[in-house]
């Protein structure tokens, strides 16, 4: 049976998960302030934070906490970036496919960001993962060969 969030201990709740009313995953608990939880979901190109105020917190499973609201009011709770980053430099004008653009404004709307903002983080995405990559002893495989691979092993061959 959910119970009513209390908050005994900062850290018991640190990278919990936040879920909407209707279930929807809006990331893991980052920090606690005084009246509010700073939430971040993050993926291999963007990281979303969202200011949640204490009210709207719904009910503590033990795992995973539920909000009182929507995904989509949620969005109104998202701020830009946590260090509140300035952008400097000039305009520059890109012609990108029209595909590609369609998905990069797709997904920053169901961010909730600002595409400026979509494609600054996709960008320094790009080059942080390129600047470790070399350092990493990573190889990147294409899906495809990866099933391939694995479909021919037995569980414990893989294990």
């Amino acid at each position: 049976m959910p119970k009513p969030l209390e908050v005994k201990s900062r850290d018991s709740l640190i990278n919990k998960s936040i879920y909407t009313s209707v279930g929807f995953y809006i990331g893991n608990i980052h920090d606690i302030e005084d009246d509010n939880l700073v939430v971040v979901k993050g993926d291999v190109i963007t990281t979303v934070y969202y200011q949640i105020p204490r009210q709207l917190f719904g009910y503590w499973d033990g795992h995973a906490i539920s909000l009182t609201i929507d995904d989509k009011e949620s969005k109104k709770y998202i701020f830009q970036t946590q260090n509140n980053e300035e952008f400097a430099g000039e305009p520059i004008e890109l012609e990108l496919e029209q595909d590609v653009l369609n998905h990069i404004i797709h997904k920053a709307e169901e961010l909730g960001i600002s595409l400026t903002s979509y494609i600054n983080q996709i960008i320094k995405k790009y080059f942080q993962w390129n600047s470790f990559q070399a350092k990493s002893n990573l190889l990147l495989l294409p899906r495809p060969v990866v099933k391939e691979v694995f479909d021919k092993l037995t569980t414990e061959q893989i294990i």
